[in-house]
């Protein structure tokens, strides 16, 4: 989703990448997370779900997490300090619910990483580190 609020590797020297807390490793996106996607530009058909390994977590400068969970999770594999909530608020787990959840959903996690990755861009053109 980076890429829907015009960031890509290639336009910053960050890496981006997805991986779950109790990821069922391999799978596919659900429908409704692939619609949802689709509606705004987004294909999701070849995304393949990874979990989140303690080797991801030690190569990572920053970690975020749709709930809380998510955090303590990536803090328990040694990122405190460096696994946030991606919002203000927890983001619910569409999973199972209408296509309307699943949209609203999609619209707080493109908000969040906008206002993310806008902190970020800004932090780096400052010539801080990130993480």
């Amino acid at each position: 989703m980076a890429d829907l609020v015009g960031v890509t590797e290639d336009s910053l020297p960050i890496r981006i990448s997805s991986a779950g807390t109790h990821a069922l490793v391999g799978h596919p996106a659900t429908e409704g997370t692939i619609r949802a996607a689709a509606e705004i530009g987004l294909d999701l058909s070849n995304h393949r779900s990874t979990q989140l390994t303690p080797q991801m977590a030690a190569a990572a400068d920053l970690v975020f997490g749709m709930e809380r969970h998510h955090v303590d999770f990536a803090d328990r594999l040694g990122l405190p300090g460096r696994a946030h909530q991606l919002a203000g608020h927890p983001i619910d787990d569409p999973y199972g619910r209408s296509p309307g959840v699943y949209a609203r959903v999609r619209d707080e996690i493109v908000a969040a990483l906008e206002d993310r990755l806008a902190g970020l861009v800004a932090l780096i053109d400052r010539g801080g580190r990130v993480g």
